[in-house]
């Protein structure tokens, strides 16, 4: 089950000083992943070999049906688990169980479309190799030949012909993604009850701008989101159990101003693909931004679980297959939200195992983990355990000012200001070595909560509050994340220094913003309570510490003004 991840090399333990934290258990060597799929696996797309040995059936991927041609056994099985495996994100696996039909029918034209589109660039990887994609042109190309095309299928076909055209703009991750996308959406128009074809369309469009579905604010949707909502919301009205409907909607409406809307699709998805890890895993894209965090736990554990499974079948090792990283980061992230030390920091070590120094060293995403997972040690350890890990090699960039600013944080908290002030140094030090763009962000918002915790502890509220808020700046500025990079907001330290400052009114509405940022944030509501409480508002204040009492899955001592 779970713990089975508990392995790899004593490279990690070299790198970040781990084992204080989780005890390895002896067992067979991890697999080597390279960097890019290791890093994939963290943004979505799964990693390990789902080709290990001849492609099973397997029961209970996401219910799903295209009628074909071909009339050889297993063909029409094959093919439709070709698509369930693609409504679940699992294109390796899906292109083999493609190639598998066509293995059985090498006449069957659709089982080549099928191939040519698990080849293709999605909304969790936009780009696709020059192999690929001459490989997917020449399986369209050939398919488009065949005799006894029917017209649905000549029209799928025209439309992979056109994703997979020769000269396609880099910038579109090297395939015509607006003309594909427009094709499907007149094949949509053309049969407008074929809800097959909608979720193609639907895909499709949301492949012209991945994860840019919406203007600020999240309430306007963009054209191309736009577009894609009205084919997925068209579908769940005439059939509200479509699993890749509901995959989609989650996808599309997470990041708006209204996730709940897709928080009744999303409770039932797991039992309609109860084998599909990452449809399984789903859900949590819309519990977590709703509070859910409980929720998101649960399902990302039984994610990794059936993932588990899912490498057995198809032969391949289970040690961190598929999804893991990112199931585990949702896991980790919302045991950070509610006060589960033990989930989170269980989490973070298992995380940590999976990334050799090698791999932090090759992808700043796999070298991110690290940096990530110290969020979690930061926020649950004592400063004798935070101050025990040793530092990390010097060429990890972005774990080195993680790392100087957990200890600040740490010396802070246990009255050694003067080391505090040293680490803080050595942080706006290590802040200047960090060279890529995306993470200069991180390592500026790392730099100021370090300085705002050192300031507090210092008594100086008013600094500290002025921190806080750059940080807090910052969370807006982070390209759009689930979970979010930073898993606390910075409004409820901010919160704390106003309390302590004396600013009662101005700390509870830091409290109430870090809600709005962050519903269900079991911190914000505690710091809220006491806000609530000083305010003389007794009722609103017995209303958030019951609202607290309701989520918090941790220690009930742990909790104070000390820990916002």
């Amino acid at each position: 089950m779970l713990r089975n991840r508990l392995m790899i090399s004593s490279a990690v333990f070299a790198l970040m000083g781990l084992g204080s934290c989780a005890t390895p258990i002896a067992t067979a060597p991890a697999p080597t992943l390279d960097a890019a799929t290791l890093a994939a696996s963290m943004c979505g797309k799964p990693a390990g070999d789902a080709g290990g040995k001849a492609m099973p059936l397997i029961a209970g991927l996401a219910p799903v049906h295209y009628e074909i041609s071909s009339t050889v056994p297993k063909v029409q099985s094959y093919f439709d688990q070709g698509l369930a495996l693609l409504y679940g994100f699992e294109y390796e696996a899906a292109y083999d169980s493609f190639k598998t039909a066509r293995g059985l029918d090498p006449d069957c034209a659709m089982c080549a479309w099928g191939m040519a589109m698990a080849l293709g660039p999605n909304i969790n990887n936009g780009d696709m190799s020059d192999k690929d994609a001459a490989e997917a042109r020449g399986l369209v190309t050939k398919a488009l030949a065949s005799p006894g095309l029917t017209d649905r299928d000549h029209v799928l076909l025209e439309a992979l012909a056109v994703r997979y055209a020769p000269n396609p703009p880099k910038e579109a991750g090297h395939v015509f993604a607006q003309k594909y996308a427009d094709a499907l959406i007149a094949a949509s128009e053309r049969w407008p009850a074929d809800d097959f074809i909608a979720i193609l369309a639907a895909e499709a469009a949301m492949d012209v701008n991945p994860w840019d579905y919406w203007e600020a604010g999240g309430h306007a949707a963009r054209p191309w989101g736009g577009k894609a909502m009205a084919l997925v919301e068209t579908v769940l009205k005439r059939n509200p159990d479509h699993p890749e409907a509901i995959h989609l909607y989650i996808h599309l409406t997470e990041n708006s101003d209204n996730p709940r809307r897709a928080e009744a699709y999303a409770d039932r998805l797991g039992a309609l693909a109860p084998n599909s890890p990452h449809l399984i895993h789903m859900p949590s894209h819309t519990y977590y931004p709703l509070g859910r965090f409980a929720d998101s736990i649960r399902v990302n554990e039984q994610a990794i679980a059936v993932d588990e499974g899912m490498a057995r079948d198809l032969g391949a090792d289970p040690a961190w297959y598929g999804y893991y990283f990112h199931h585990s980061r949702f896991i980790m992230s919302a045991a950070q939200q509610v006060g589960d030390r033990a989930t989170a920091l269980r989490v973070a070590a298992e995380m940590e195992r999976g990334v050799s120094l090698d791999k932090a060293l090759k992808s700043e995403w796999s070298e991110s983990t690290l940096a990530l997972t110290l969020q979690a040690r930061g926020q649950f350890q004592s400063p004798a355990e935070i101050l025990a890990l040793p530092a990390p090699d010097k060429r990890l960039k972005i774990v080195t000012v993680a790392w100087h600013a957990v200890r600040a944080e740490a010396y802070a908290r246990s009255g050694n200001l003067d080391a505090a002030r040293r680490e803080l140094a050595a942080t706006a030090k290590a802040r200047k070595a960090v060279k890529s763009k995306d993470w200069q962000n991180f390592a500026q918002r790392v730099d100021e909560m370090a300085q705002g915790r050192v300031a507090l502890a210092a008594g100086d509220t008013s600094d500290a509050a002025g921190h806080f808020r750059t940080a807090a700046q910052h969370d807006g500025e982070f390209d759009y994340s689930e979970p979010p990079l930073w898993d606390q907001p910075a409004e409820t330290a901010l919160g704390r220094a106003l309390l302590a400052g004396g600013d009662v009114a101005g700390a509870k509405g830091a409290f109430d913003r870090a809600l709005t940022v962050r519903p269900g944030n079991a911190y914000a509501l505690w710091g809220r309570a006491q806000a609530e409480a000083k305010l003389g508002d007794a009722g609103a204040s017995q209303a958030s510490l019951s609202a607290f009492d309701k989520i918090w899955l941790g220690d009930k001592g742990a909790i104070g003004l000390d820990r916002l």
